[in-house]
């Protein structure tokens, strides 16, 4: 686990490394890659679930599992990850590849750094809705919850299988 020393993080300037920067750089350019890639599907219908297919579908399923359980543990104090628990379960035993290795090959190299990424948006989500309280009363998690069920039952029935190949450490490519 990276350490920040606070004492550099308010002092309004920090100096970086060259390597640090490029890596900076390229989680920027893959954070807006994604949001940009996951904002057509914020809201569909459930005629728009037919049109997504293959990888789409799939990393919509992991991203819904992880909104829902983040909204549940900030809004409801429940700690478990029950949705993602259960697509980690789907990916292993239909293609004997974890949740988390999917999305180090098909979103990020680091898992811990996309998770990040995904807590400071739905952080910025939550906001818009103006807390807890306010995504409840509007159903928030509930169409959350709908939208999971559906693209389960959709993974569940597909036919495409993972390109593994994706997966190869960056030092050995």
């Amino acid at each position: 686990m990276k350490r920040i020393n606070l004492s550099k993080t308010f002092t309004g300037r920090l100096m970086f490394s060259q390597q640090e920067k490029s890596l900076n750089h390229r989680i920027v350019f893959a954070w807006v890659f994604l949001v940009v890639l996951c904002l057509p599907f914020t809201v569909q219908s459930a005629d728009d679930y037919q049109k997504l297919e293959d990888e789409a579908l799939h990393s919509r399923l992991v991203n819904v599992a992880l909104e829902l359980d983040w909204l549940n543990q900030k809004c409801r104090g429940l700690s478990i990850q029950r949705n993602f628990k259960q697509v980690n379960r789907l990916f292993i035993n239909k293609y004997s590849l974890s949740a988390n290795n999917y999305i180090e090959g098909f979103f990020a190299r680091e898992i811990r750094d996309y998770k990040a990424d995904k807590s400071q948006e739905m952080i910025r989500l939550l906001a818009q809705k103006k807390g807890c309280k306010q995504a409840l009363k509007e159903d928030w998690d509930r169409d959350l919850k709908k939208e999971f069920n559906t693209l389960l039952r959709k993974v569940e029935e597909s036919s495409w299988f993972p390109v593994v190949d994706r997966l190869i450490p960056a030092d050995l490519e």
